[in-house]
């Protein structure tokens, strides 16, 4: 107890002490603040862009080290593909998810093992670790750099795969309304398939609500399509005869007008003799001209009897593609194979013997025989 004078003052040595305990308060605090580590600037705010880099920071809080270190690099990564204006959601091609995964992976590892040349012009700055001892939680602060002009292209490489990803069901159904609004619709329906094709593959926004646009386009034009016959309708020939040409007329109806469809492919169907003397068939492609008229000839079989020639609308390229869509998409392929199947003609033709010819060649060959016969009898007498 500091002791105290008959004039009510400290004595000298109790002072002293006070003033000497005082100095150890201050000097203890002082060196506490000095230990305790300040906090980068950084942290605070990210550093805006200058004339060489563009910087991006992550920080995340959690019970141990290791998992917030992992949260902020996610957080560093997600922050670099939003600059970008990219999300992994919206990549519509197996070349851009692959190539954004790449480029996550990529500065992940970057971050995680402080390495340098993994990405041309990026790399971890500073890292910074605070412990909360109230909580006992850690938080984690990672400032990265990345070179501007490497990142902006990074940047359009990364864009251009993501437009690749829209062109291949944009660029299609522009084709395909084009071609419609031409009428080239064997080319339009054509261009719908291949735009189905695309957004079926594809994670793109409303990537179904494009498949089932394109698939009604094509099904809407696919309907309108039919084959006619132009040339007789009734043709008959003699065995080792000779067919006349056939002419079909691929048409469709617009505004209430027909009109020809051009460049579109028919497979023509025509029974013919077998090396083995039995029927079978033979094929042959033709094209619709600029008038959508294909003319074409066949060889006549040459057994008596009742034939026939089939021409269809060759769709082969169409159901190539219709049939690499998921199963989801069964209903559209349906309802577009059913109208173009039934696209098709057919054109009989018969093949007879000649034997009212028969009779008249018989009696000759009699009325001669018998003659020689007499001249013969007649020179033994």
């Amino acid at each position: 107890m500091a002791k105290i004078c008959k004039s009510g003052r400290m004595d000298s040595v109790t002072l002293q002490r006070m003033r000497c305990g005082g100095l150890a308060l201050v000097a203890a605090l002082a060196l506490s603040c000095a230990s305790a580590p300040s906090v980068p600037e950084w942290v605070r705010k990210t550093p805006p862009p200058d004339g060489r880099y563009t910087y991006f920071t992550g920080a995340s809080s959690a019970s141990d080290s290791a998992t917030a270190f992992n949260d902020a690099t996610s957080s560093l990564v997600a922050g670099i593909v939003q600059y970008m204006s990219l999300s992994v959601s919206v990549t519509s091609s197996t070349e851009a998810r692959a190539s954004i995964d790449e480029y996550q992976a990529q500065i992940t590892q970057t971050v995680r093992t402080e390495s340098k040349g993994r990405l041309v012009g990026f790399e971890v700055v500073e890292k910074y670790i605070r412990r909360e001892p109230k909580t006992d939680r850690y938080t984690v602060h990672i400032l990265a750099r990345y070179e501007t002009k490497e990142l902006l292209k990074e940047k359009a490489r990364i864009e251009a795969l993501f437009q690749e990803s829209l062109d291949a069901v944009a660029a299609p159904e522009a084709r395909g309304d084009a071609a419609a609004a031409e009428g080239r619709l064997f080319d339009a329906i054509r261009a719908y398939a291949e735009a189905m094709s695309a957004a079926a593959a594809s994670a793109i926004e409303n990537a179904q609500l494009k498949l089932e646009r394109n698939a009604k386009k094509a099904s809407a034009l696919a309907a309108t399509l039919r084959l006619t016959r132009t040339s007789e309708q009734s043709v008959s020939i003699d065995v080792a005869g000779r067919l006349p040409p056939f002419t079909v007329k691929l048409v469709t109806n617009r505004g209430g007008k027909e009109e020809g469809v051009p460049g579109a492919p028919l497979i023509v169907t025509y029974p013919r003799r077998l090396p083995s003397g039995r029927t079978g068939t033979g094929t042959a492609r033709v094209f619709t001209d600029e008038g959508g008229t294909a003319t074409f000839e066949v060889p006549a079989i040459d057994i008596v009897g009742n034939y026939r020639v089939t021409l269809q609308l060759d769709f082969a390229s169409i159901s190539d593609l219709l049939w690499s869509l998921p199963s989801r998409a069964l209903p559209y392929i349906d309802a577009l194979e059913n109208e173009l199947s039934g696209i098709v003609v057919y054109i009989p033709y018969r093949v007879t013997s000649g034997a009212k010819d028969v009779p008249t060649t018989l009696s000759v060959a009699q009325d001669l025989m018998s003659s020689l016969s007499y001249l013969f009898s007649t020179a033994l007498r």
